[in-house]
């Protein structure tokens, strides 16, 4: 029997990450009512192992982006208090708690991300070092064609600098190219 519960607990902890890491992108925005329909229904089977899954699951991501509790957002710190306290009953309330506190972690994540982008490319031009830079030029331009949301909104938060930081890039490496043919800047 406690085979069994453990089972469905991974069970259920791999298809609330499956819909995590779906969260932002196109084919979630295409599915959000059937998942959201699949995630009430997970809620509903057992409440108590859905909200231990729950849990995990913010831990996880709040690790995978490096990310504390206290950087969260008032409100965000709030209802994840709410949701480990074990106040929350109600399965849609815990499903709406839960993606409430994930879209600010991914958020966050992404801005995270951005400012990394933004510090490697100032560092990688110090330094000159050409194959890094030219790397970095495209994973930059990979996070900001992305069809994830969370990447689209803190590109757009932070569009100056990092079309400042790519910008600089791609001047520096059309000087690199230039010295590499031989010819003076």
């Amino acid at each position: 029997m406690l085979r069994k519960g453990q089972d469905n607990l991974q069970n259920l902890e791999e298809t609330l990450n499956k819909i995590s890491e779906a969260m932002g992108t196109k084919n979630y925005e295409q599915r959000v009512d059937e998942l959201k329909e699949l995630e009430q229904n997970l809620a509903k089977s057992n409440l108590g192992e859905y909200k231990k899954a729950v849990e995990k699951q913010i831990d996880q991501e709040l690790a995978k982006y490096g990310i504390n509790s206290e950087d969260l957002d008032s409100s965000a710190q709030k209802k994840l208090t709410k949701l480990k306290s074990g106040t929350i009953t109600d399965e849609k309330d815990l499903i709406e708690t839960k993606n409430s506190v994930l879209d600010f972690i991914k958020f966050k994540g992404a801005i995270v991300k951005v400012d990394k982008l933004i510090k490697k490319a100032e560092d990688l031009l110090k330094r000159s070092v050409f194959s890094e830079i030219k790397k970095l030029r495209e994973d930059i331009r990979t996070f900001i064609s992305t069809d994830n949301t969370y990447h689209q909104n803190a590109y757009q938060e932070k569009k100056d600098k990092v079309q400042s930081a790519l910008s600089k890039l791609e001047n520096f490496s059309g000087q690199e190219q230039i010295q590499d043919q031989g010819i003076a800047p």
